[in-house]
């Protein structure tokens, strides 16, 4: 194979969670390993899983993550095997899911008492949200020696008001942001016969139209652009990587400027960005279904020659590298929008961060205590006396999952919406639905000027420079 990318070498991980204690704690050292998705070579990495510092039920249980998926799920299956077994009696069961159906998914475990133990937060509830309505445990109640725990982790990963709420750690990442999440994947023949080197000079946004155009064939039907609009945080990706090097800024998540405390959908910089997704759609170079399409939908129509092009992050690499060896594709830099682009930071956070059930029957006292817990007056970590209760958005979601989903971003980010702008018409999404700043209406192809499609992070894909629960 011939590509412009280096090998994809098996992935290391940090230990990240001890799973122990109480009655049931299922929580133990998901430790320091080395391996993950298998790089050409069929290589595997190999696991030490350590032994508790407490000591674990004899019983049978049965553990239960989820995350977003994709290249995570072969370290997870790799590792889970490992873990069970040293010790027989867990089992666990691993889950990955899109982004969309993990923001219908959890909140509906929440309101029914079933969520999974450990699990990544979907883009419409908040670490802040779910601190509050006390959805979720602190590490410091299961792991032992929490503050040295920590000190494990990169300078800087942890701060108060991010992952910290009254002193307790919520939310930990399994993940850095020290990588690209949007960079451009595409058919090496087809870039060729377009004319251009992405690889030897990043394309500017001028010439990335043009390519699209060249590559399109409708009789062929092959198109030059496939975007993952199914996953509105990609189309969001796509976009400020391209606004970030014009200068927009680090996306400290949100869509939030974390030098004003202001959103930024309607800077020059993101509606520039915005013009040109709409021009390949104007110019006929976007592959028709676009707006459906989920990451993992996606990618594979590059592969299979449909499209020339699509941008994403290290995954997409590894997924063709792995499942077409024989693929000539090449990896290049996002478009870019000015002649000396910027570079892109990042913040120190982390990525695909995760939390622990507060209703989990693992850790300790099970759902019973929890619910009799919920039902007292305390002290909200956030510095509000308040009484915790099941909001009415994830009651209303139990009957129609989608519905619940935009009652959950109103929820969610209502408290920030206060300027009075009316959300676009028409858009149901949770963020406009919330009265999103800049949402005026661009037509149709899932994207408004003023408002790329940011209606929640992922799992499946974070970008850089942002604090956000996973990709």
């Amino acid at each position: 194979m011939s590509h412009h990318s280096s090998d994809v070498s098996a992935v290391s991980r940090r230990s990240f969670l001890a799973l122990t204690g109480g009655l049931g704690a299922a929580v133990a050292g998901l430790a320091g390993c080395d391996t993950g998705y298998r790089d050409r070579s069929g290589a595997e990495g190999t696991f030490h899983i350590p032994d508790p510092r407490k000591s674990l039920p004899s019983k049978d249980v049965t553990f239960r993550l989820v995350d977003s998926g994709d290249t995570k799920k072969p370290f997870w299956d790799a590792f889970f095997e490992a873990y069970q077994k040293k010790h027989q009696n867990v089992t666990v069961k691993y889950d990955g899911m899109l982004v969309n159906r993990m923001d219908e998914a959890i909140p509906l475990g929440i309101r029914n008492g079933t969520a999974h133990d450990v699990f990544q937060l979907p883009p419409s509830i908040t670490i802040q949200k779910a601190v509050a309505e006390g959805w979720v445990a602190p590490f410091d109640d299961l792991v032992p020696d929490v503050e040295a725990w920590k000190k494990k982790f990169p300078d800087g990963t942890f701060a108060e008001g991010q992952q910290i709420y009254a002193g307790k750690l919520y939310m930990v990442p399994l993940g850095t942001e020290q990588r690209h999440f949007c960079l451009l994947h595409y058919n090496k023949q087809l870039m060729d016969e377009a004319g251009y080197d992405p690889a030897e000079k990043p394309l500017t946004v001028d010439e990335y139209r043009d390519a699209a155009r060249k590559m399109t064939k409708k009789i062929d039907q092959v198109y030059g652009v496939v975007l993952e609009i199914g996953q509105p945080n990609r189309l969001t990706s796509s976009v400020e990587y391209m606004a970030r090097k014009a200068g927009l800024g680090i996306d400290t998540g949100d869509g939030i400027d974390g030098r004003t405390g202001e959103f930024f959908f309607t800077k020059p910089e993101v509606l520039e960005a915005i013009d040109v997704v709409l021009a390949l759609r104007k110019d006929g170079s976007l592959f028709p279904g676009s707006n459906s399409l989920s990451a993992p939908e996606a990618w594979p129509r590059v592969v299979r020659g449909g499209a020339g092009m699509v941008s994403g992050g290290p995954w997409v690499a590894a997924q063709w590298q792995n499942d077409n060896p024989d693929f000539e594709f090449g990896v290049a830099d996002h478009p870019t929008p000015v002649e000396d682009p910027l570079p892109l930071g990042y913040t120190r956070f982390g990525s695909d961060s995760v939390c622990i059930y507060a209703k989990s029957e693992l850790k300790g006292g099970g759902r019973r205590r929890a619910v009799v817990r919920a039902q007292r007056r305390r002290p909200d970590p956030l510095g509000r006396d308040r009484q915790l209760r099941e909001p009415a958005d994830l009651r209303e979601g139990q009957s129609d999952g989608r519905q619940g989903l935009h009652r959950r971003g109103e929820a969610v980010r209502g408290d920030r919406r206060r300027d009075g702008r009316q959300p676009a018409a028409g858009c149901r999404e949770p963020r406009c639905r919330a009265g999103q700043p800049g949402a005026e209406n661009a037509g149709g192809g899932g994207l408004r000027r003023g408002h790329p499609g940011d209606h929640g992070r992922r799992g499946d894909e974070p970008e850089e420079g942002a604090r956000r629960p996973g990709r």
